[in-house]
């Protein structure tokens, strides 16, 4: 564009008019706005990319926590290794990773993550505009907090749900599939499948 308008210079020695320059310069505005644009729109879409990615690491270094019976505050774990994940709009831009310390020996197939935060290992931040849109368990979209939890030895895997976080105990072999919506600001949507074989999937 600019090469176009030193040409168009060259050939009229007159050079512009007031008309003349306040055109090209709306036209140079709107292509660089379109660019800029562009550019943002990408960035964002490489963000999502990049925080769906993330999660499934996450989930393999927690699998790979249980398998190595891996010491939360000086002892491995009696209950698991586990990651939960919310949809709730009060703290749907993070995930957390967790160690179930306090198992119930009564009854196994129970998880527990304290929630005054003494079991958390690591929360996960997502980049700004990033945030779990929703929990599909099973085909039921009706619970805003989901847990995978990996029991050593094998690890086995657990799925579960809940609507709130104020149960005491909640059960850990509840369900074989959980899909995580991710959504960034421009609507644009990644979801991660886990299932209770372990395998991990990555879908629009």
């Amino acid at each position: 564009m600019i090469k176009r308008i030193l040409y168009f210079v060259k050939k009229n020695k007159a050079g512009f008019t007031v008309f003349e320059l306040l055109v090209s310069i709306s036209i140079m505005t709107l292509m660089t706005t379109m660019v800029m644009a562009n550019y943002k729109s990408s960035g964002k879409k490489a963000e999502l990319e990049m925080a769906t990615q993330k999660i499934v690491t996450d989930l393999r270094r927690v699998q790979e926590f249980a398998i190595s019976l891996k010491e939360f505050n000086g002892s491995v774990p009696s209950g698991a290794w586990g990651m939960r994940i919310s949809s709730d709009a009060s703290d749907n831009d993070e995930y957390i990773i967790f160690a179930d310390n306090d198992a119930n020996s009564a009854n196994p197939n129970v998880a527990k993550r304290d929630n005054n935060g003494s079991e958390d290992f690591e929360t996960i931040k997502f980049p700004q505009g990033i945030t779990i849109k929703d929990l599909d368990i099973d085909g039921n979209t009706g619970r805003d907090y989901g847990y995978i939890t990996f029991v050593a030895p094998k690890p086995e895997i657990y799925i579960s749900g809940a609507n709130n976080e104020n149960n005491a105990n909640l059960p850990i072999k509840d369900a074989s599939e959980i899909k995580i919506t991710l959504q960034n600001s421009d609507g644009l949507e990644k979801n991660i499948i886990v299932n209770f074989f372990g395998l991990i999937d990555i879908a629009d």
